[in-house]
């Protein structure tokens, strides 16, 4: 089992280094005894290869795995669980959103590309700088240096459709009965900033009735290494060594 693909190489720069650091590799090798004892919970496992999962539901097998005497190795999974044990059948239909899994970590969305050079690209990628600047600015602006927007690399963006549903928490999708889900676009921006030199990929909503951005720092991915860059906060503030560059 892997956690994630090439992070800060020249190959997370490309559509599928995106789909790697959403996608990690695993595989099961099963004890003949196992596949014999319980093969209602194999072919559920076969069958959930083509299905979307998460961390959750491999958290969700290795505690089936206490008790698989326990395990039902049903097809009547509630689409909306978040932790579904792999040894039952994943619904076919399951989605990102039954799931509450934000659009930054989704690898089923269909984006779309837009110009790079759009002034709410512009808006959206300044939002993002400033926000990261804010969260270092909460640390020490004695510690790390202020960042500002170097280029823009790449756009995509993504409408919800009319069955997008309930807010999630941390900074995306907040929606109330005046907010619906045709109000909302997610913009999925690849940028550079200095003076860190880094390069960003970050997934930020725009609500074109309130005409505001929101995002979270969970939902901005480095796509180059920062090395040692962050050493001055590396044991204080480990979340934000993907942002500080350090002065000294």
């Amino acid at each position: 089992m892997t956690d994630h693909g090439a992070r800060f190489s020249a190959a997370r720069r490309t559509p599928q280094g995106t789909v790697e650091e959403r996608l990690p590799f695993m595989s099961f090798i099963l004890p003949s005894i196992f596949r014999q004892k319980y093969p209602r919970a194999v072919n559920a496992l076969r069958t959930n290869i083509n299905r979307l999962t998460t961390p959750l539901d491999v958290y969700a097998t290795l505690l089936s795995l206490l008790d698989m005497n326990k395990e039902s190795s049903t097809n009547n999974a509630n689409i909306k669980q978040r932790a579904i044990s792999l040894f039952n059948v994943i619904p076919a239909q399951r989605t990102c959103d039954h799931i509450k899994l934000p659009p930054h970590w989704c690898s089923c969305l269909q984006w779309q590309q837009v110009n790079a050079n759009d002034i709410k690209i512009k808006q959206a990628a300044e939002y993002i700088v400033n926000y990261i600047n804010q969260l270092l600015s909460t640390v020490s602006r004695s510690l790390c240096h202020h960042l500002i927007l170097d280029s823009i690399h790449s756009a995509q963006m993504y409408r919800p459709n009319k069955n997008f549903s309930a807010p999630l928490e941390r900074g995306v999708r907040v929606l109330t009965h005046w907010n619906r889900a045709n109000d909302v676009v997610f913009y999925q921006i690849t940028f550079g900033t200095k003076p860190n030199e880094a390069i960003y990929e970050a997934t930020i909503q725009y609500t074109s009735r309130t005409g505001s951005f929101s995002t979270d720092h969970t939902h901005i991915s480095r796509l180059n290494a920062y090395k040692s860059s962050a050493n001055c906060i590396v044991r204080s503030y480990p979340h934000l060594r993907k942002f500080c560059f350090c002065i000294k």
